[in-house]
């Protein structure tokens, strides 16, 4: 994610359907405000699993309500 300066990454199985996200908001707080080594913690253990997600013919206002009501922002 630094390397390619995104503050979210989307995360897919062996199958490439997708099954999680991790963001800056995940590695805060889940990494650094609970004292862990970035060492430690594997990807699957911090990210968001099963994240909501709209199909690529949803409305763009519909899509940013989804956003507003789910309190999220990617």
């Amino acid at each position: 994610m630094a390397t390619r300066r995104v503050d979210a990454a989307l995360l897919t199985d062996a199958s490439a359907i997708l099954c999680g996200i991790v963001t800056d908001k995940d590695l805060a707080t889940r990494v650094i405000a609970q004292g862990l080594k970035h060492e430690e913690p594997s990807v699957s253990r911090v990210m968001t699993r099963n994240p909501t997600c709209v199909m690529g013919d949803t409305l763009a206002v519909d899509a940013l309500q989804k956003m507003v009501q789910g309190k999220f922002r990617h």
